[in-house]
């Protein structure tokens, strides 16, 4: 009896050692150190993601104060850090645009196309590069004119299929289609950009040019008015109220 029990405790030492050689204690431990490490991935990862979060969302804190340079700079930082962040990159974009850095914008809608065909800040963006570029005296845009609106206006067209609810898309529509001389539509584009941000000084000013077009200086001149109080620096919105002050014969 005793001798069946040593043998039986031997087995068990003998079954350890089995263990032992057949490498299963060191393929656990290999597994949690594995484990170990890839949740120490996922960690600074997460971590890294809500540092790049938290710069996007600074740098469109940025741009709603119109610091667009700094707004830039932040952007830039994010894709430092994720060259995929199809946000920060389209966000790039509009920052540049805002300060006329056409040609810059436009490689970064470009890039965020790429990424996201369907991303409804970039389609935005190009339109504003394209009515941007209107401002110039180059016979040859001017010459593309027409054609460069109607691009614009299928540009915001997209964005508002992806987003009806984006401020910019349905001002630079207004915009497109002001230029056009499809007044009645644009003032429906600005009031629809207002209905989205009831801040929006650019929509506002948009309203009052179409209502001044049209003669209707009351409204365009609350318009203005309203234009001036979201953004004292409206500097078109204040030439937009001298000529309401002066259609209506306030020298």
């Amino acid at each position: 009896m005793k001798v069946t029990t040593n043998l039986a405790l031997l087995g068990i030492l003998l079954a350890g050692t089995v263990g032992i050689s057949g490498h299963a204690p060191a393929e656990a431990a290999n597994n949690r150190i594995k484990l170990a490490s890839a949740e120490g991935r996922q960690v600074i990862k997460s971590k890294l993601k809500g540092k790049i979060e938290r710069e996007v969302m600074e740098a469109e804190d940025l741009m709603g104060k119109r610091d667009y340079a700094a707004a830039a700079d932040r952007f830039h930082d994010a894709i430092q850090k994720n060259t995929k962040n199809v946000n920060a990159v389209a966000g790039l974009g509009m920052a540049l645009g805002k300060q006329f850095k056409l040609d810059g914008a436009e490689e970064q809608f470009n890039k965020a196309l790429q990424m996201d065909p369907s991303n409804p800040i970039a389609h935005v963006g190009k339109a504003l590069v394209l009515i941007n570029r209107l401002q110039s005296s180059s016979l040859t845009i001017q010459r593309q004119k027409e054609s460069m609106l109607k691009q614009a206006e299928n540009e915001c067209r997209q964005a508002i299929s992806v987003d009806p609810y984006s401020p910019d898309a349905h001002y630079y529509l207004g915009q497109a289609l002001k230029e056009q001389g499809r007044l009645d539509e644009a003032a429906n584009e600005y009031k629809e950009a207002i209905k989205s941000d009831d801040k929006h000084s650019e929509a506002y000013t948009g309203l009052g040019m179409v209502k001044l077009m049209q003669g209707s200086l009351a409204e365009a001149g609350a318009s203005f008015k309203s234009a001036i109080q979201y953004n004292s620096g409206n500097s078109t919105a204040h030439y937009g109220l001298g000529r309401v002050f002066l259609g209506q014969g306030l020298v």
